[in-house]
């Protein structure tokens, strides 16, 4: 149990923090993300949409109780990776950052649900 608590923390302060840098430099609309969300295809005024919900959704993975926010801001992570890495994979921008990032997400994810589970993931004969 210990193991998880650390990897569920770990990942999780890991996914918030980047989440977190990452808004900010929307909400500053700094050169390089202009410039990605050009090469994407997207409006600039998106930016800030996306760093006011990239904070929101950092802040409630690490807020602690209300359980059924935290699975909100756990889906709302899942869907804008997987639209990231469609939107860069569709102009032939392969970076892997998105895939990674959706595999931190998984892995905060179950070990949160993990934690919470009395029983084993695995029943036992």
């Amino acid at each position: 149990m210990k193991a998880t608590k650390i990897t569920y923390w770990t990942t999780t302060i890991l996914l918030s923090v980047g989440m977190t840098l990452s808004a900010i430099g929307q909400l500053t609309q700094q050169p390089p993300m202009l410039e990605s969300l050009k090469l994407l295809g997207y409006p600039p005024q998106i930016l800030i949409l996306l760093g006011v919900l990239k904070l929101m959704g950092a802040f409630i993975l690490v807020f602690p109780g209300y359980p059924k926010v935290r699975e909100w801001g756990y889906a709302g992570f899942t869907f804008l990776f997987i639209g990231a890495t469609y939107s860069h994979f569709s102009v032939g921008d392969y970076n892997p950052t998105t895939i990674v990032l959706l595999g931190i997400l998984f892995t905060s994810y179950f070990t949160w649900k993990r934690m919470g589970q009395s029983k084993p993931l695995v029943a036992t004969a």
